[in-house]
């Protein structure tokens, strides 16, 4: 990646502008918008002229944020193209430094998956990045600053339950991922079989070894729906823990949204 650090940040910095405009500018004005049409007593002569105002200045924000996100779409499939391909060549050439007995006794087919596994997690981890973790932090850090504008109280809930929401999923997220690592181990295993019984197929047909081959490979899929069942069913005690976690909050910051309003000091 540091071959192409001015992709990089290039990448970063547009998709940070583009999230601020469509995620914090774009909500603000609607509330705007919605301020001006629920005020009472309003003269609608008047009040259009602001309303228009606004319309046009969202219009503006949503033509810049298509042209910064076609531009960082474009950067952001050269700059993982040129990325992948540095890694399909490194992952090669590590392979291929092992001696002849590393060969001998390994299945081709796990080296196989292996390598290809190894790119595809870059693909994966900066799609995370760019798509999850910097939306996040960058609507987190908005949210947190137009919350404190509006209510003390709510910005507080609001960063208490953030923090303890990170600091729980990740102790979760720690935890499962033991469970991925002998899932994707077995998995490679069994591309690895695959391939050695397909590159010697002649073998089993010429020594009637069908039925034998089937009975072992049967073993290595049974050990990976085992690994597979475990690391699935942990996702989904850590997506229910989620969903009630974000539940609470969400009625809670609700409920206290109501009582502040019905005071008149939101």
């Amino acid at each position: 990646m540091r071959k192409y650090s001015k992709s990089f940040y290039s990448i970063l910095s547009l998709y940070t502008v583009r999230i601020i405009l469509n995620s914090i500018f774009v909500p603000l004005y609607f509330k705007k918008i919605i301020d001006i049409l629920s005020s009472s007593g309003s003269d609608r002569f008047v009040a259009s002229k602001g309303l228009f105002d606004l319309v046009f200045v969202m219009i503006g924000l949503n033509i810049a944020s298509i042209i910064i996100v076609r531009i960082g779409k474009f950067l952001f499939l050269a700059f993982e193209m040129n990325v992948v391909r540095e890694l399909r060549n490194f992952s090669f050439q590590k392979i291929e430094r092992n001696s002849h007995t590393f060969f001998v006794n390994i299945f081709a087919g796990s080296l196989v998956t292996k390598s290809r596994r190894f790119v595809g997690a870059f693909e994966t981890m900066f799609d995370i990045l760019i798509y999850d973790f910097v939306v996040f932090f960058v609507v987190l850090a908005g949210v947190f600053t137009v919350l404190t504008k509006e209510s003390k109280i709510i910005s507080l809930i609001f960063i208490i339950w953030v923090i303890l929401y990170i600091t729980v999923v990740s102790f979760f997220v720690k935890k499962k991922v033991k469970y991925d690592m002998l899932e994707a181990e077995q998995d490679s295993k069994i591309s690895g079989r695959i391939a050695d019984v397909f590159s010697n197929i002649s073998a089993v047909k010429f020594f009637s070894a069908r039925n034998k081959e089937i009975d072992s490979f049967s073993k290595y899929t049974e050990e990976g729906r085992k690994r597979s069942r475990k690391a699935w069913f942990f996702a989904g005690k850590i997506d229910l823990f989620q969903q009630v976690f974000i539940f609470i909050v969400q009625s809670i910051i609700l409920y206290v949204m109501v009582s502040l309003w019905v005071k008149n000091e939101i």
